[in-house]
């Protein structure tokens, strides 16, 4: 009898101790998105469990390039929580969904563009993060809690994440140095873009949900990007340039939202060691001078990233518009 006792209560310490590991650590942000491996932030598992939309916050989204910002840095400088919800490869539905959850909590965001993620197309071949978005939304209870923090997944993460801290940086995704990138190894996925139309619905939703506490930024892009965009057409039989230059313009037109553009030919895209070895994918130290830029500090390169509104967008847009063009005359000569 004394040794089934003795079981009984070892089994029983031992699954109260995984569980107070597994909810110290919290490896998927299901309690706080600050200071955890974003690995796991952005692995789908991290959206089979509860997420709790907190109030008069600020919600980072967009698709994995959200990534190499810090939260920290964000968070200081708006003087309000913020938390991180970027998912790879996510498209305008997804991001609509999650805007509507936040701002029924009255927080607001910060939207990463990119152009890929408004297409129609890629809504209708990108529909397995949506599903699993649709089970994150339940009620974090006492009870979910328990299992949830118990499962086998949860708690070989955590101690997956015990060994990283030590061992790996948190930031590893970027730490991939792109010494051996070639202007010649660089190659496109056209997928994305391909029979580019924009989803129109879901575009104006989105729109409808934005205030002028909200911050939405264009992504910058390698410049071979947007050669590729003069180059290629859309569904509708125009370039892709001229699709995102209208995309922004309805955006300014139709919104209030704070604006900053990024992308372009700039000190910053035409320099290939600013981006990881996938040339999409730009670096930590790029993110810092974005959000630098967005509040204000001094930054030592005065090209990078300009704001729009109703009034300037037109003079703005058409010099964005001629500086890509020229690059490209030069190039092709």
């Amino acid at each position: 009898m004394k040794w089934l006792t003795a079981f009984v209560s070892g089994q029983l310490l031992v699954i109260v101790l995984l569980f107070l590991l597994s909810d110290f650590l919290d490896p998927y942000g299901l309690k706080e998105t600050q200071n955890k491996r974003v690995e796991n932030l952005n692995s789908e598992e991290a959206f089979l469990y509860p997420l709790k939309i907190q109030p008069n916050s600020y919600y980072l989204v967009g698709t994995s390039r959200t990534l190499a910002f810090d939260i920290k840095t964000i968070e200081k400088n708006l003087k309000r929580k913020t938390y991180f919800l970027g998912i790879s490869g996510s498209n305008i539905n997804q991001w609509l969904f999650l805007v509507q959850k936040i701002k029924e909590r009255k927080s607001n965001i910060i939207l990463g563009l990119d152009l890929f993620s408004l297409n129609q197309t890629q809504i209708k071949e990108n529909t397995k993060s949506q599903i699993l978005l649709d089970q994150t939304f339940k009620d974090f209870n006492f009870f979910t809690k328990y299992f949830y923090f118990l499962n086998s997944n949860f708690i070989q993460t955590s101690f997956s994440t015990i060994f990283k801290n030590f061992f790996v940086p948190k930031n590893h995704l970027f730490n991939t140095q792109n010494l051996n990138n070639s202007q010649n190894n660089f190659k496109i996925k056209e997928n994305p873009y391909k029979n580019f139309r924009l989803a129109q619905n879901q575009f104006h939703k989105l729109l409808s949900y934005l205030s002028p506490q909200d911050i939405v930024i264009v992504f910058p892009e390698y410049w071979k990007y947007y050669t590729f965009y003069l180059r290629h057409s859309s569904f509708d039989c125009q370039n892709l340039l001229e699709e995102y230059i209208q995309t922004i313009k309805i955006l300014a037109m139709q919104t209030q939202a704070q604006i900053w553009i990024f992308g372009g030919i700039n000190s910053i895209t035409l320099e290939d060691k600013n981006f990881d070895y996938d040339y999409w994918h730009f670096k930590p130290k790029i993110a810092e001078l974005i959000v630098k830029r967005i509040f204000k500090q001094q930054i030592d390169i005065q090209d990078f990233g300009f704001e729009i509104n109703r009034k300037n967008l037109d003079k703005q847009l058409q010099e964005w518009k001629d500086k890509i063009i020229s690059h490209e005359n030069k190039v092709e000569k």
